[in-house]
This record gives C-alpha cells, structure tokens and sequence, in this order.
C-alpha cells in the first residue's frame, strides 16, 4: 500500500476529509504529510504516532516500555516491567514482535552521538546465529543494565564500547569473569525527543 491510500485510509478512519485536517489533528503541517506522500515514506517518529491512533488489528504489535532506563554511562540498577504499551503497525516494522521487543529510554551520555539523553530505542531479542553481529545493543552485567556497541572478538570476549570517546572500553571475558552477563536484545529503531 502506498503512503498516499495509508494517508486517505487514516483520514477514512479519523473522519476528516482533507490533508489539512488530518495535519491538525496529528500536530503537524499539511507540507509535512505533502513530503511523506512524495517520498513514499512516513518517517519512523509520526508512523508511531499514527499507529497508536488506530484500534488494533492484526497488523499491530503492542510493545512494553521498561521501567529501567538504559544507562548510556556507568549503568543503572533498578529495573522494573512498566505497565506503558507502545503500539507499531507491523508493516512499518517488521522487526518488532508481540511479548518479544521493548523499549528502553536512554540515560547519560555516553552513547552520543548515536544515542542521547533521553532517546528511547527498541530493542529486539538476539538470535542464536546472529550473536557475534557488531553493533548497539542493551545489556546486563553484573546486575546494571547498560546501552552499548558489542564488538564480538574471535577468542569469545567482547568489547564493551561507547560511543562518546570520554569513555573506557571495558571487555567481558566469558572464560575468565565470574559477572553475571546477558544480551537483553540488539537496537532496532531510535526514536528521539529533539
């Protein structure tokens, strides 16, 4: 389906009948919707939006914010399952999966410039065959849970990395730490505030 009958199906389902209207009601400009119909693409922030105007169907996924916030510094320890529900339309993202994914917000600032302070970011769980795949992903050690690039090594350690350079490396050695470490799940989508 294209972003303009996704447009005139939301305006069906909202009861209003021009772009204009719809802009309103969204909290945008019609020359917003006017460049999402003429690229063919609803960038990630309003399709979140639009997706929590619809009443469910079989295309949405539900999606549980964690109380944690993602500790893009030393870590946080507490964490808790919130009882917030973000809905997506799984054909905007199909990597999202009910009971599966999560959304974390992020705290501090060793992430930027890829994450900031107040960021929040989907997380996906890891599959088997992919787990030696660099990249961002949310994790717990020795009880913190901490947002950070993996990079996986060959002899089985990984490097634990921020992205701000005021930040050590740290490595996780499964071999030689005693620490409590999982991979909660790897970043799939960053939805920012600013």
């Amino acid at each position: 389906m294209s972003i303009r009958e996704e447009i005139n199906q939301l305006k069906k389902y909202l009861r209003v009948s021009t772009d204009r209207e719809l802009a309103e009601i969204l909290g945008t400009s019609k020359g917003n919707i006017d460049s999402w119909i003429k690229r063919d693409k609803i960038p990630e922030k309003w399709a979140i939006i639009i997706g929590q105007m619809y009443k469910k169907d079989s295309n949405t996924v539900d999606i549980p914010m964690l109380k944690f916030d993602g500790g893009a510094g030393t870590g946080i320890h507490n964490f808790q399952p919130q009882q917030t529900i973000i809905s997506l339309n799984a054909s905007y993202f199909p990597f999202v999966s009910s009971g599966k994914s999560a959304v974390i917000e992020i705290v501090g600032d060793s992430m930027e410039p890829d994450l900031l302070d107040g960021d929040y970011i989907i997380i996906s769980p890891v599959q088997k065959d992919r787990t030696t795949e660099d990249g961002i992903y949310a994790i717990r050690i020795d009880g913190m849970v901490k947002v950070k690039n993996l990079h996986f090594r060959l002899d089985g350690s990984i490097d634990i990395i921020s992205s701000n350079q005021k930040y050590v490396t740290e490595r996780y050695d499964p071999s030689e730490s005693q620490l409590d470490f999982e991979i909660l799940g790897k970043k799939e989508l960053r939805i920012t505030r600013r």
